[in-house]
């Protein structure tokens, strides 16, 4: 396929866009690069500033709390201290929506089913404000693994991760409040970002997807508690793979027990789901379904589906059973419960850096594994299967003559720790990034009284570790970096 025909698969579409012209046109501009904002580590105004300040011009996303369109002077937005920080994620416009649909709340049990690379997941951990169950699943370890990266730099404590077939999920994994589908598609809507989706796309493969496709949605019914919701997402404009399947589900488990709820976006130009394909009618309350095309709102393409839970299928599951399948084996004694170990641990941490111990009471701790201790929301629970990947974050290592916090709980509770800790200029950040050895002025030393770990920050905020080597107040003071290798040598983009 030459480039001049790349796009001859794309007008199997030419009957419903408004504008093919327009549409056509679109498809081949590059997609401008966005950004949203961690709002349990900073503001949209404060990353502003920051950014602003390197030189960065930002213009705000309408209709997107805290979403950025980086206009110019971040050609590579993963490469920036405020990424490593974990002030902003990195993610296309569309990838903003879902779960703003899905309206994930505070303590509630939320299931991503098909969560990688990750974006989503992010999203709903900042909507539940770090508190309630998130379950992160994928099928691929590898792909589990990257998200892990960017929960951990992200400071989310509220998820736990399963790598399971997302078509055979155990029922035992208990009953979710909101449920997730953003399905693996033949990625039509991306083609602005990656010309090689156009390569690919093929009637045989869109079929196979929507087989696949249907069978996640059935499998998210499944485990969405009565009155629950589910949000169906794709990044594709096949009709095959959108309404197709939609309308199938809808058919097989009907009105008294699965119906869609009207999706709306405020400040964006959607279309309604269509109504039929190639001489195929479906039920009118696709209608409630959106579209996303690209000449729209100069973004890529998305399908977006909202369905509410109305009754259960076949005999409902029991109250015990309910409770039950809601717990993990391991649960009270590793989880809700600190052994004296790990209290005797978060003594020395309170004294070292000046907190309260009673601070820790809003959390819970468990060991992961020799001189590992892990932290998660107080109220978060883990499935008894499948079982989980990880829960929470790596709190501290417990094996050294100064405990050491890791650097995910430094970037999101160091501005609580009132002692032993170090500010940077903005001169010294990418020294610190870059695992240098860093000499401090007296000025920096204020707070520290003796060597060992310290918290790291620069203008509030807080980068991470570091390591006084000598002690004593006497120019020069050394510190190393421990900011992690991983996060300085990788990004994380949807």
């Amino acid at each position: 396929m030459s480039d001049i025909d790349y796009l001859q698969w794309y007008r199997r579409y030419a009957s419903i866009v408004d504008d093919w012209d327009a549409f056509e046109r679109s498809l081949t501009l590059p997609l401008s690069t966005c950004i949203r904002t961690n709002p349990i580590k900073t503001t949209p105004d404060q990353l502003a500033l920051f950014l602003h300040s390197d030189g960065v011009k930002l213009k705000s996303i309408s209709g997107i709390s805290g979403g950025f369109q980086i206009q110019n002077g971040l050609e590579n937005p993963g490469r920036h201290w405020a990424f490593w920080a974990g002030l902003y994620s990195v993610m296309e416009t569309v990838s903003m929506l879902p779960v703003s649909l899905l309206d994930p709340q505070p303590h509630e049990r939320v299931l991503d089913l098909c969560a990688a690379p990750g974006s989503k997941t992010i999203q709903i951990g900042w909507a539940m404000k770090n508190t309630g169950t998130l379950i992160a699943n994928d099928r691929d370890q590898g792909r589990i693994q990257a998200l892990r990266q960017g929960l951990l730099r992200m400071g989310l404590m509220n998820v736990s991760t399963t790598v399971y077939d997302g078509v055979n999920y155990p029922k035992d994994a208990g009953y979710f409040d909101r449920i997730l589908v953003d399905v693996p598609c033949s990625c039509e809507g991306t083609l602005r970002k990656n010309r090689e989706v156009a390569y690919r796309l093929d009637n045989g493969k869109v079929r196979a997807l929507a087989r696949i496709q249907t069978l996640l949605l059935e499998k998210a019914f499944q485990l969405c508690r009565v009155g629950g919701r589910i949000v169906y997402s794709t990044c594709t404009f096949a009709p095959e793979e959108n309404e197709m399947v939609v309308a199938s589900v809808l058919k097989k488990y009907g009105p008294e027990q699965l119906t869609l709820v009207p999706a709306q976006i405020s400040e964006f130009q959607t279309s309604p789901g269509l109504q039929e394909w190639e001489g195929k009618a479906f039920d009118p309350s696709l209608r409630h379904t959106i579209r996303i095309w690209p000449h729209h709102n100069d973004t890529g393409g998305f399908f977006i589906a909202v369905l509410e839970k109305k009754e259960e299928q076949g005999s409902p599951i029991t109250k015990n059973r309910k409770l039950t399948a809601t717990q993990s084996v391991k649960r009270p004694d590793q989880i809700s419960r600190k052994t004296d170990h790990i209290t005797d641990w978060l003594k020395l941490i309170s004294a070292r850096f000046a907190i309260h111990e009673s601070e820790w009471d809003n959390y819970q701790f468990f060991s992961t594994k020799k001189e590992r201790i892990a932290i998660t929301a107080k109220d978060h629970t883990v499935p008894i299967c499948p079982e989980v990947n990880k829960t929470g974050l790596p709190f501290m290592r417990a094996n050294s003559l100064y405990p050491k916090l890791s650097t995910p709980i430094a970037q999101l509770m160091g501005l609580r720790l009132q002692h032993h800790y170090v500010t940077l200029s903005r001169e010294q950040i990418e020294l610190y990034m870059r695992r240098e050895l860093i000499t401090l002025h007296p000025e920096q030393m204020v707070h520290v009284s003796e060597t060992g770990y310290v918290i790291v920050r620069y203008n509030e905020i807080v980068l991470g570790v570091g390591f006084i080597k000598k002690p004593g107040n006497d120019p020069p003071q050394l510190m190393e970096s421990l900011f992690p290798k991983a996060w300085f040598y990788s990004t994380f983009t949807d």
